[in-house]
Formats: C-alpha cells, sequence, structure tokens
C-alpha cells in the first residue's frame, strides 16, 4: 500500500496507478476507497474494460448489486479478445448471480487457452452452479493436471459426488499428501477433501482422522479469541434489549422480506426449501447483504473493534438500512 501511495503521489496522470491502487485497497477490505481510486482511473480512460472490470468489483464489494450489474451488462457488450478478459467478465457475471451467461464467458476462455488451470477452475465452478457435474468433473480434472499444487481443485472436485469404491480419488489425495503438499493451507485442503471421499466410503474412522488433522492445522492458524465473541453477544443483549425494541423505530416498509433464523444444523434450510416451493416465494440463500449493508452505514464513524461497532448500530438511520438492504439483493430477488 505505501508503493502505490508513492506511485499516486509520482504519477498522478497514469491512469494504471490509481487502478493498482484501487485493487490493492479492494483486497486490504477498503471497498469503498476502492471505489474513490478507481474512479480516479476512470477519469482519464473512462472506457478502458479493465478499469470498469475493477469499478464493477468495488460496486460488488458495497453491496450496490444493481449498478453493478448495469455496468456488468455493458461490460457483456465489449469487444475482447483475450482469454483473461473473458475470464474476467465470467466472474463479474458470477458474482452477480448470472452462472449461465458466465458459462458462456468462461468457456471462451477456455476455448483461447486451455492451458490455465485457473480458467480450467472456474469453468468447473460454473458448470457445477449449472448443473452439468460430469462436465464439471473433467473440468476440474483438467486443472489439477494443469496445476497438481492448486489443492481448491481437489476439494471441488471430491465434494462434486458422492464417491464410489469403483470410482474415487482417495489413492491421488494420498498421494498427494505424502509427496509434501507444501504450505499448511494446502494440506489443510486436501485433508478436507480426502475426508469427504472416505466419508463416502462409509470409512469413517478414517475419514474423522482427516477432518481432525484439517481442522486442527486450522485451528493453529486462526487467531480466535471467544471471549470476545462472548462479548459482543453480551454487548448485543445489553444494547438491544426490550425497552430498545419497544421504540417506535421506523424501518423499511416492504413486505417482501422473509427471514429465516436459528442454530445450525436445526432445520433452517429446509424450511427455506418448503417456503421457497412457494410460486409466490423466491428461496434467495444465506445472503451476507444485512452485515455488509450494517458495515457500510457505520463506515464514516470508523468504530475502533466490535462493541463500538455495536454501539453505534444502536444510532444509524433504520429505515434507511432495510431499503439499502433490500436494494442490494437486487436483481437477484
Amino acid at each position: 500500500w505505501k508503493q502505490c501511495q508513492a506511485l499516486v503521489r509520482d504519477a498522478p496522470g497514469q491512469a494504471p496507478v490509481w487502478d493498482i491502487a484501487s485493487r490493492v485497497a479492494l483486497a486490504m477490505g477498503g471497498a469503498r476507497q476502492a471505489q474513490e481510486l478507481s474512479d480516479r482511473s476512470l477519469a482519464i480512460d473512462s472506457d478502458n474494460f479493465a478499469f470498469l472490470c475493477q469499478r464493477a468489483s468495488c460496486l460488488l464489494a458495497l453491496q450496490k448489486t444493481g449498478p453493478a450489474v448495469e455496468l456488468v451488462d455493458r461490460l457483456a457488450q465489449f469487444d475482447i479478445g483475450s482469454a483473461l478478459e473473458h475470464d474476467t467478465l465470467g466472474t463479474l457475471l458470477s458474482q452477480c448471480g448470472d452462472q449461465h451467461r458466465a458459462l458462456a464467458s468462461f468457456e471462451r476462455a477456455v476455448a483461447l487457452d486451455a492451458n490455465r488451470a485457473h480458467f480450467q477452475l472456474n469453468l468447473g465452478l460454473a458448470l457445477q452452479a449449472t448443473g452439468e457435474l460430469e462436465r464439471a468433473e473433467a473440468a476440474f480434472d483438467r486443472a489439477i493436471d494443469l496445476d497438481p499444487g492448486g489443492h481448491e481443485a481437489w476439494l471441488h472436485r471430491s465434494r462434486l459426488r458422492s464417491q464410489r469404491e469403483d470410482d474415487n480419488h482417495v489413492a491421488d489425495l494420498q498421494a498427494a499428501l505424502q509427496g509434501g503438499p507444501g504450505d499448511w493451507r494446502s494440506e489443510m485442503t486436501l485433508r478436507y477433501a480426502l475426508a469427504k471421499e472416505l466419508e463416502d466410503l462409509a470409512r469413517y474412522r478414517d475419514s474423522f482422522a482427516q477432518l481432525a488433522q484439517a481442522s486442527g492445522l486450522r485451528r493453529r492458524h486462526m487467531a480466535h479469541d471467544a471471549r470476545a465473541d462472548l462479548d459482543a453477544m453480551a454487548a448485543v443483549r445489553e444494547q438491544f434489549d426490550a425497552g430498545f425494541m419497544a421504540r417506535d423505530l421506523p424501518g423499511s416498509h416492504s413486505g417482501e422480506p422473509i427471514f429465516i433464523v436459528g442454530l445450525p444444523r436445526t432445520g433452517t434450510t429446509l424450511v427455506e426449501r418448503i417456503l421457497g416451493s412457494h410460486s409466490q416465494v423466491f428461496a434467495a440463500g444465506e445472503l451476507n447483504n444485512f452485515a455488509a449493508c450494517l458495515s457500510t452505514a457505520l463506515a464514516d464513524q470508523k468504530p475502533a473493534n466490535r462493541l463500538e461497532f455495536i454501539r453505534l448500530s444502536a444510532g444509524i438511520d433504520m429505515e434507511k438500512l432495510g431499503n439499502g438492504y433490500i436494494d442490494s439483493t437486487r436483481p437477484l430477488t
């Protein structure tokens, strides 16, 4: 980030400098700052495909789904020729929920360059999303052949279907682990994939052993503080108590949303499927939009920690938050 700051200071008239800074800011979680930096690159070169793609990524990160979809539709009309451009467009279409058009873009990318594992991985994910599971497995196979160290493809392939005694990847996964998978993330991913396949084969003791090792690796690299979680829950109860709920606070007047809440493994997904089968109900899935909208609403106040975030959230415009949440789900809903 310091190098980006030096670049924009020394070469403010160069559009790629602002674009690079925007990408770094977005990767660091600063979506609003990334959008502002993206605006600077587009002010210099307003019709640049790559800069506009970055702008769309910023809009999606800010939960501005409607404007993002409009921009991605515009990008789809560009006369692009490289595999990377088609792959980038496919990623944006997928993030907008348009999996069939995303698949077409990924297919074009692979047609232009079939030897990039990343392109094959994205193709496989799009095929999985559209229900073409046999083709998806072939794409994951190809991704693994091109880059055996790209362990994300191994996990997606294992989860694609129930493995059979006469058709599985257990031996290949074991060999990859014995050969030294590289960093801890790669080992963790391979062990999760192996655990899934062993479970399919009813080798439950072996499966659990792999799960334990994978989760142990993950836990050792997590900075999780259970006390902080408990303090946050206590703060929520204190801030949003019965007195707060009894206040006449205006909210969104939309009658559309149906929220299904519950602890994990209590049947919430089943309830969603039951309601979603009704002709007048659309099952939107487990969205992160509300949390993102709440974070955006408090961004200017810059809460120093979770407890301050909870305290400040009680004072925001609830009607604006509710309407913003509804808008952020469009056009998916």
